[in-house]
């Protein structure tokens, strides 16, 4: 059986690392002009084969979709 606490921590470090490195690549201009969520967009719309639907392109990409 898995370890809550290990995982808890697991989640938390990813997490954190992820904000972090988002953090960087923006300070550092790598998207652009453009904020991650609409590079994270248009990266899943590019690497699509036929047309998406909304709800398929909120399900592929890694950012929250608040908006």
């Amino acid at each position: 059986m898995s370890n809550p606490r290990a995982a808890t921590a697991a989640w938390r470090e990813l997490f954190a690392t992820q904000s972090q490195l988002l953090r960087q690549f923006e300070a550092a201009g790598d998207f652009g002009e453009l904020s991650a969520r609409e590079y994270d967009v248009l990266l899943v719309l590019s690497e699509a084969e036929e047309g998406l639907r909304l709800g398929e392109v909120a399900a592929r990409t890694f950012l929250p979709q608040p908006s």
